[in-house]
């Protein structure tokens, strides 16, 4: 009965990963863009991020600056930063725990395709489903140069409050 079990999930995960695969497919089958397909879900992320651009929308660290008036006169800087993630596994949990767990899948372990340098965990482990190391990726790769190359800009040293000298 176990083997069953196993047998079944193990179809389960095939199917998920076919529906993932299809659903990446019909993204791309959409007659209304004009970018072409992606491949992968980093790809994804560029275009997503050219079309922010494009229309306006910030993606990048911006520095809020509040005009001073009587009632906000001390009122200081604000950088809204956003950063790149994925799961981490901190907050997973032994899914043979929830009833029908594999019936509900997030769509985030289906429609995301991170790409063979990021597999997924070994069944039965609490990374099942999470892609291992990319978590690391992302704040090495993308949010620790961004931070980098932000604190050493003119822009974050002029918004940073200056320091008073006490005698």
């Amino acid at each position: 009965q176990q083997q069953q079990q196993g047998q079944q999930q193990q179809q389960q995960g095939q199917q998920q990963q076919q529906q993932g695969q299809q659903a990446l497919q019909d993204d791309h089958a959409s007659d209304n863009s004009h970018y072409p397909p992606v491949q992968s879900s980093f790809e994804k992320l560029q275009v997503l991020t050219q079309l922010c651009h494009e229309e306006g929308v910030h993606t990048g660290p911006l520095l809020l600056q509040p005009k001073a008036t009587s009632s906000t006169a001390a009122a200081l800087p604000l950088w809204i930063i956003p950063l790149d993630g994925w799961y981490d596994g901190t907050l997973s949990f032994d899914e043979s725990l929830c009833q029908d767990f594999g019936k509900w899948p997030w769509v985030d372990f289906i429609k995301c395709q991170w790409g063979a340098a990021y597999p997924a965990g070994a069944k039965g482990t609490l990374d099942y489903r999470l892609p291992l190391g990319l978590t690391e990726h992302f704040v090495e790769h993308v949010n620790a140069p961004l931070l980098d190359e932000l604190t050493q800009s003119p822009e974050w040293h002029r918004s940073q409050p200056q320091q008073q000298q006490v005698m």
